[in-house]
Formats: structure tokens, sequence, C-alpha cells
């Protein structure tokens, strides 16, 4: 069973005309919306935080932009040669 918490937040009135349109145009409840689209920002933030990762490697690795796509491939042939 899910547990459930109020969430208060103040928000301004021509967003949350904005909000409820587009809750009602989805024809989710406004708690279904909110919920949606915080669950997409933090998808979002962790996406981020992968790509600087990735984005980090590969500086340290002197690979450029160019150059990723032929690492992950070299990466996936030596993985196959080792049975992986």
């Amino acid at each position: 069973m899910l547990t459930e918490k109020n969430l208060h937040a103040f928000v301004d009135p021509a967003l949350l005309e904005k909000m409820e349109q587009a809750a009602q145009d989805e024809h989710l409840t406004l708690d279904e919306f909110v919920s949606d689209a915080i669950e997409r920002r933090l998808n979002k933030h962790e996406f981020e935080e992968v790509l600087a990762f990735g984005k980090g490697h590969a500086r340290r690795r002197g690979l450029k932009p160019g150059d990723v796509a032929t690492a992950i491939a070299d990466e996936r042939h030596g993985n196959k040669e080792r049975g992986r």
C-alpha cells in the first residue's frame, strides 16, 4: 500500500492555471501531473550526473566528442573477445 504525504507549495496563480489545464488536457489529476513533473525533473538530474561523469572520463582519456563512438565500438569489440 502506498503511503501518502501532503505537499504544500506556493505556486504562482498563472502557473497553477497552466498546470491545471495541462493536467486536464492529458486526462490526469493535478496530483498525477505534479508527481510526473517531479519524477521527470529528478530523472533529468540523475541523467545530467551520469553525463557529467562520462564527459569527465572521456576528457581524462583525451577523447574528443567525435572519438566517443569509436571508443564505444572498440570497447564492445574487446568485451566480445573476452566473452562478456
